[in-house]
C-alpha cells in the first residue's frame, strides 16, 4: 500500500472525506477507473476533446487482445514480450502520424520491456515518457498505452494480479487508453480484476485483434511492424519450441480468422460491425513488405 493510504486508514472516519469529482480523464476511462477502485462514486467532468484518430482507435478506451505471444525473461529475471513491443511501435506511429502535438506515453510492468520499448520507439516517443507503471505514477498523458506483458500457459502474471498498480496504470491517461495484451493470460490470473476491465473495455471501447493496428497502419501509410514477426499457435508452451505460422489475425473484439482485406474477414468484420460501434475493416490493396532488418 501506498504511504497515502496508509495514513487514510489511521485517520478517523469522520476526520476524512472523499473528493468525487475527476478532471483528468474522459469519462470512458475515468468510469473503468470509479468502477472498479472507487465503488463507482468518481463524477467525471475532463473538458479535453477526443483525439481525432483512425478505427479503432477511434474512441477513448481500446483493449488490443494479442492472444498468445510468448513472454521471456532476459537476463536480471525481468520479464518482457517482443511481440508487445512491435505492436505497440504500430500504435504510437499511428498515433504520431494524426495527432503531432498531444502528450504521449507508453508504460509497462516490467523493466526489461521499458528498456526494449525504449529502444524501439525512438524518434516516436521521448524516453522520458516511456516508464515502468510504478515510475509513472502522479503523472498523466494525453494519451497512454499500457503494456500487460505477460502471455503464457499458466495464467502465471506475477505482480500483475496487484490492483493499486493496476489503478495506477489506467488512470494516466487523459483522452485515450489502449490496452495491449493477452487477455486470456491476465484474466485467467486475476478474474476478479482483468475481467471487470476487459469487460468494461468491450462496453465502454472496442476489443480488437491485432489485425484492426495493421489495418489503421495501411491507412494512415506506414509499415506494420507486426507484419515483420510470427505468430504462434496457442497450445502446450512446454517441451520443444512450437512452429509459427504467419500473422493472420483480423480486427474486430478479438477475431482472429482472417488477413484484414481478405473476403472471410470482410464478411467476419462486417457481421460484427454492430458490436461496440466497431467499424468493418477495410480492403487495402496489397503492400509489399520489406524483409525483417537484423536487430542492431
Amino acid at each position: 500500500d501506498s504511504f497515502y493510504g496508509w495514513i487514510w486508514d489511521k485517520v478517523p472516519p469522520g476526520s476524512r472525506i472523499m473528493l468525487p469529482r475527476q478532471y483528468r480523464m474522459r469519462e470512458p476511462i475515468g468510469r473503468v477507473v470509479s468502477d472498479l477502485f472507487y465503488e463507482g462514486k468518481l463524477i467525471h467532468e475532463a473538458p479535453h476533446p477526443r483525439m481525432p484518430l483512425p478505427w479503432p482507435f477511434d474512441r477513448e478506451l481500446v483493449w488490443v487482445d494479442t492472444g498468445a505471444q510468448d513472454e521471456y525473461r532476459d537476463a536480471q529475471r525481468s520479464v518482457a514480450n517482443e511481440f508487445e513491443v512491435a505492436l505497440c511501435k504500430d500504435i504510437t506511429s499511428i498515433i504520431r502520424r494524426r495527432v503531432r502535438k498531444s502528450k504521449l506515453a507508453v508504460i509497462a510492468m516490467y523493466n526489461s520491456q521499458v528498456n526494449r520499448l525504449q529502444s524501439a520507439l525512438k524518434g516516436i516517443v521521448p524516453p522520458d515518457d516511456i516508464e515502468s507503471v510504478d515510475a509513472f505514477e502522479g503523472r498523466e498523458s494525453d494519451g497512454v498505452i499500457l503494456s500487460l506483458v505477460r502471455s503464457n500457459d499458466r495464467a502465471a502474471i506475477g505482480f500483475l494480479n496487484d490492483p493499486n498498480r493496476v489503478n495506477v496504470a489506467i488512470s494516466r491517461a487523459k483522452k485515450l487508453l489502449v490496452i495491449v495484451g493477452d487477455s486470456k493470460t491476465v484474466i485467467g490470473g486475476a478474474p476478479e480484476l482483468f475481467g471487470p476491465l476487459f469487460e468494461h473495455a468491450k462496453e465502454d471501447g472496442l476489443v480488437a485483434g491485432v489485425g484492426a493496428v495493421v489495418t489503421a497502419c495501411q491507412r494512415v501509410g506506414i509499415r506494420s511492424q507486426v507484419q515483420r514477426l510470427s505468430r504462434p499457435h496457442r497450445g502446450d508452451r512446454r517441451g520443444r519450441r512450437r512452429r509459427r505460422r504467419p500473422l493472420t489475425e483480423a480486427g474486430v473484439n478479438g477475431d482472429t480468422s482472417a488477413l484484414p482485406g481478405s473476403e472471410a474477414q470482410l464478411e467476419a468484420s462486417a457481421g460484427e460491425a454492430a458490436v461496440n460501434g466497431s467499424e468493418p475493416a477495410f480492403a487495402p490493396e496489397p503492400e509489399t513488405v520489406s524483409p525483417p532488418q537484423p536487430e542492431e
